[in-house]
């Protein structure tokens, strides 16, 4: 929903400046060299650039992900790679190996695809998928986090009869006339504006790799303060973006993000939280914070521990392999328990073409990149 993009931002954001705060404390405190005063001159309008860039990639991020299937968030967020490579062939005078290039080309067709407007008869495909899809048991409205993460609800025995307490979800429903326009796996313009958020992305990452090398900086300082500066930027971006987007206006932003702090703080207590109900994501959002993190710091330590040359392959592997993986976790064709709280999802008849043609340009990417390592 519109109104839980900017807490998610926030609480993201705010996360992050306290991970590098916590992180430039310890090796303040351990035997290490200090930096150098030369890597601690930031350019305060860097800075801001750096930060808005990245506040306008999680907006975009965020909003889709509220708008948008699972699916077609992963197959969108390839966007990523060939907006990379052309701003760094602009930006940066990068060069590329042909099959880097035509892994990067594919990559964007097949984007550029999933963007155009669906048919009649792929609207009626995708609806018949969703409904086939649909949950027979609707979720508790009150479960607690553990039982949904670690074991079976054990329903009091006073709880009767079991209707009551499972009720039967309701029919689907077929979209008002008025939606059979819209593109496979949500609205278009969901799609267009999660696919803007990988360009700003990829710009932001090439224009961060641009300036660092032109003067080195402490990663710890410019992270922490590029996090407090999003932490702020998107207090400032989100509601006009939010209001373009969606129509809501800027005091109802700022309003919903004020009341669903109050729930967070509160401990998620039902006091706090029945007129903000998606604020009780925020221990899966802490979830994915960790995970995200990790994968970041392991991406950091097989670079560090295994070579470059040994580090820059498991990292193409396991970036040829991510695509798939992601995939498979959404579609998921294994019933698994508390199948209602995330559902699998149906895969359209042209992303399941597009996924084809990314995975196959990814492979090819990924096997240009580790030929030119290898012959450079």
């Amino acid at each position: 929903m519109p109104h839980s993009v900017l807490l998610m931002h926030t609480l993201l954001a705010g996360l992050s400046a306290l991970l590098f705060g916590v992180l430039r404390l310890a090796r303040s405190q351990s035997s290490q060299a200090p930096v150098s005063e030369a890597l601690q001159r930031v350019r305060p309008s860097d800075v801001v650039l750096m930060a808005l860039l990245d506040t306008m990639h999680s907006l975009l991020a965020l909003d889709g992900a509220t708008q948008l299937p699972g699916t077609t968030q992963t197959l969108l967020l390839q966007a990523t790679l060939p907006a990379t490579v052309f701003l760094s062939a602009l930006a940066l005078r990068a060069r590329y190996g042909w099959a880097q290039l035509a892994g990067a080309l594919l990559l964007a067709l097949a984007v550029a695809a999933l963007l155009l407007p669906a048919s009649e008869a792929e609207q009626q495909q995708q609806q018949e998928q969703h409904h086939h899809h649909q949950p027979a048991v609707a979720a508790p409205q009150h479960l607690p986090l553990r039982e949904v993460l670690f074991g079976e609800p054990r329903l009091p025995a006073t709880r009767l009869p079991m209707q009551s307490q499972w009720p039967q979800a309701p029919p689907p429903q077929s979209p008002p006339p008025q939606q059979l326009g819209a593109a496979v796996g949500g609205p278009l313009v969901s799609r267009l504006a999660f696919a803007a958020g990988a360009l700003f992305a990829a710009a932001s990452a090439v224009f961060k790799k641009r300036q660092l090398s032109r003067a080195p900086l402490d990663m710890l300082l410019l992270a922490g303060w590029c996090a407090a500066a999003q932490l702020a930027g998107g207090l400032v971006v989100a509601p006009p973006l939010l209001l373009a987007l969606h129509g809501v206006t800027a005091r109802q932003t700022l309003y919903d993000l004020l009341r669903a702090l109050r729930c967070v703080t509160s401990g998620l207590s039902a006091l706090s939280c029945d007129e903000m109900p998606e604020a009780r994501q925020a221990p899966f959002l802490l979830i994915f914070f960790l995970v995200s993190s990790c994968w970041s710091a392991l991406s950091l330590l097989l670079l560090a521990r295994g070579g470059e040359r040994c580090g820059e392959r498991l990292l193409s592997l396991g970036s040829a392999l991510l695509l798939p993986a992601a995939l498979f976790a959404f579609v998921r064709p294994v019933a698994l328990p508390y199948a209602w709280e995330a559902p699998p999802e149906a895969l359209p008849a042209r992303e399941q073409q597009a996924a084809i043609a990314m995975i196959a340009a990814l492979a090819l990417y990924q096997s240009g990149s580790l030929w030119r390592a290898r012959t450079s």
